[in-house]
């Protein structure tokens, strides 16, 4: 006899915003496109939900925060607030978001989980570490926090991450991980860390292709961290000359429906 009530939700896989905004390095990083008109495009098409870039939100309009308010009480649970918050002074680099308005976006989109990076000087890691918990004791109920641990940061080593969050209990921070980028022997020592939650899709060198070598990373997270959600962050089409935000859209399409075939076969 099946028990269908015990049937477990797939990863859900989502779009980050980021990911078909072609301002996302500048200096001065201004959105060009809506995130609203993005998001809906993306759940109708089967994106579980949306990793929404800070500026999308913060460099918006009043009506277009208005509309990212609303279709976040209609699709609740299915935002991730992506912010740079600097944490080496208690109100961020000059010119940034500071940590009150940051908290108060993630308020108003209800978001339930939060990405963030932390700098990369060592001198300063006591600084980072009383800033970062100042700001998590601020985070509604409920939202997760998640470190985006990549090289260029003090926590770009998995034994130096899990020591940093030790010592933020009872915080339960989690990681991020890069699969396409990072060799299958790093991969799985971030793994063993047991703390990975969230996943960064970043197929720089070509679209996603089941049985690659990218995927075969994806699948070891897969099986690790079966609870870990998914985020298509960059495609092949980041960063060429011809980019446009169809085209990166459509890239992160492809790639989002390869990671669910990985993650959650038929």
């Amino acid at each position: 006899m099946h028990d269908h009530g015990s049937v477990k939700p797939h990863p859900p896989v989502y779009l980050s915003t980021v990911a078909i905004e072609r301002n996302r390095w500048t200096t001065a990083r201004i959105p060009t496109i809506l995130a609203g008109e993005w998001a809906e495009r993306a759940m109708s098409d089967g994106f579980d939900g949306i990793e929404l870039w800070e500026n999308h939100f913060l460099h918006a309009s009043e009506d277009e925060r208005a509309r990212l308010r609303e279709m976040s009480v209609s699709s609740p649970r299915r935002w991730i607030f992506n912010t740079y918050l600097a944490f080496d002074s208690p109100s961020g680099d000059p010119g940034e978001a500071g940590p009150a308005e940051v908290t108060a976006a993630i308020r108003a989109l209800n978001a339930h989980a939060v990405k963030f990076n932390l700098g990369a000087s060592k001198s300063l890691r006591s600084q980072y570490l009383h800033n970062l918990r100042n700001w998590l004791e601020t985070l509604p109920d409920g939202c997760r926090p998640l470190c985006e641990c990549h090289p260029g940061t003090i926590l770009e080593k998995p034994l130096e991450a899990q020591a940093f969050f030790a010592e933020l209990d009872p915080f339960d921070v989690g990681s991020i991980v890069h699969p396409c980028t990072a060799s299958p022997d790093s991969l799985r020592r971030w793994l063993d860390t047991g703390r990975v939650r969230h996943v960064h899709v970043q197929s720089r060198a070509g679209a996603l292709v089941a049985g690659s070598e990218a995927c075969r990373r994806i699948e070891m997270v897969g099986v690790s961290a079966p609870d870990a959600s998914y985020a298509i962050e960059f495609t092949h089409v980041t960063g060429q000359p011809d980019e446009t935000a169809e085209s990166a859209y459509q890239a992160a399409l492809h790639d989002a429906r390869v990671v669910r075939g990985i993650v959650n076969p038929a």
